[in-house]
């Protein structure tokens, strides 16, 4: 573990301890002005003058959406995308390349201020339909409008210090409801913490371990390639992707505590919160918030990954469904299901994610292979699994998933499309393989 992350995971920690006092002010405004301030001084601890790309690009989409209200989604979605293209080629411009925690923060400032525009986009959207016919709004649409912010109020939002270093995405509705909703006598908040971090310890330690004894860089030299055999050279992806698996759950859980602790995304049961959207139903229920026992209420919005369902769900696409769920809700609400043409939704939303993590070559083999493996085991599962099921066949289908994702995840953590090409050849590209099998076992079965 180099400085910077050990800066950044100071600061997580000590994030979550501040929840404790911000939650108990009751004043809107000074919550606001206190987050904001926090945040910032937050970005400024771990990026240094990087910071400066995220006021830029705050600043920019600010403007966009004063001045516009017709197509300030299209324009924001446009100017963020691209200016995270200028962000990672910095270099060419003789400005210093941002650093990794840098990187994580403009990318989550990008989904905000863009899920931001889209919001009051259709806040338009919907103030037309209520003046055409009442009947055709929802109470979901009501629920969500609110007053078109101001520059100021944009830069509120974008830099409120929970969430601010790694996510989760959360709604501007839902950062209104945490200033909006204060909770005086709520226990729920320390409760739901202790649960999060529980098994930090030991997410940490098993990193540190792993880490050591399988170091990345490995797959960089020759000697890994001419001197290893088969089976240390195919575990090798296993370990990589554990490490990296190690390293997300202890970034997703301290940054879940944070947001619980500043009783963000907080709703009650009965509102039946999603990740990242917020309340889907019985509004009327967040104007007795404050009357409500400990039982009465969850963290739903900001849950960002299910650890034990991801681990062993027994196929690709449902492990995906519990990994990163807020950024999936703002891909598929911001992307797939607002994409024109409907035989290529996929592969658009496959892009703009892949778009959206990097520039490198890695991102793009390994989320690009999602949406073809899936063709394979949704064909095996209709055909093999779903009329026979057994506990064999699972265990085997589990294991395809795993081989896969490690694949997958080693590309990922790679980048670079030669050493990905070089560790493919050397393990004779099993992942196909098994990938070619399954699919002509399913096609020959009745």
């Amino acid at each position: 573990m180099d400085y910077e992350d050990i800066i950044y995971l100071a600061v997580l920690i000590g994030s979550i301890f501040v929840g404790y006092f911000f939650q108990k002010i009751q004043s809107p405004e000074t919550k606001r002005w206190f987050s904001t301030i926090l945040g910032t001084v937050i970005c400024t601890v771990v990026c240094g003058f990087h910071v400066l790309h995220g006021i830029c690009v705050t600043l920019t989409i600010g403007l966009i959406i004063k001045f516009s209200y017709r197509y300030c989604h299209g324009l924001s979605f446009a100017a963020g995308f691209l200016y995270l293209v200028f962000f990672r080629t910095t270099e060419y411009f003789n400005i210093p390349y941002p650093t990794g925690h840098a990187n994580m923060i403009q990318m989550i400032l990008t989904l905000k201020l863009v899920g931001l525009a889209f919001e009051v986009h259709d806040n338009h959207v919907t103030e037309r339909k209520m003046k055409k016919d009442e009947k055709s709004v929802t109470d979901q649409d009501i629920y969500r409008l609110f007053p078109k912010p101001s520059i100021l109020e944009v830069f509120h939002y974008a830099f409120c210090y929970a969430g601010v270093l790694t996510g989760p995405y959360f709604t501007y509705c839902t950062y209104r409801d945490m200033l909006k909703y204060p909770l005086k006598e709520c226990k729920l908040h320390v409760q739901e913490t202790l649960k999060i971090v529980a098994y930090v310890p030991l997410f940490s330690i098993l990193y540190l371990g792993a880490s050591k004894v399988f170091p990345l860089h490995v797959l960089f030299s020759d000697e890994f390639y001419n001197q290893s055999p088969f089976p240390y050279r195919l575990w090798y992806m296993y370990s990589t992707f554990f490490i990296f698996r190690m390293r997300m759950y202890i970034a997703f859980r301290l940054s879940e505590a944070v947001c619980i602790m500043a009783g963000l995304g907080l709703y009650p049961v009965s509102t039946k919160p999603r990740a990242g959207s917020g309340p889907s139903c019985n509004f009327e229920a967040l104007s007795e918030m404050n009357k409500m026992s400990s039982g009465g209420y969850n963290f739903e919005t900001i849950d960002t990954i299910r650890v034990l369902d991801a681990e062993f769900s027994t196929t690709v696409r449902e492990a995906t469904r519990y990994w990163n769920r807020s950024i999936q809700y703002w891909l598929a609400a911001y992307v797939y299901r607002r994409f024109p043409f409907k035989k290529y939704k996929t592969l658009m939303t496959f892009f703009i994610s892949s778009f959206w993590h990097g520039i490198h070559a890695g991102y793009y083999f390994s989320l690009f292979s999602v949406p073809l493996y899936l063709f394979v085991e949704d064909t095996f599962v209709k055909r093999v699994i779903k009329h026979d099921q057994n506990k064999l066949k699972n265990f085997l289908l589990w294991n395809a998933k795993m081989f896969q994702f490690s694949y997958w995840g080693l590309a990922f953590q790679v980048k670079d499309s030669i050493v990905i090409w070089k560790y493919g050849m050397s393990v004779y590209f099993a992942p196909y393989i098994v990938a070619i099998v399954m699919y002509f076992v399913a096609v020959l079965i009745k």
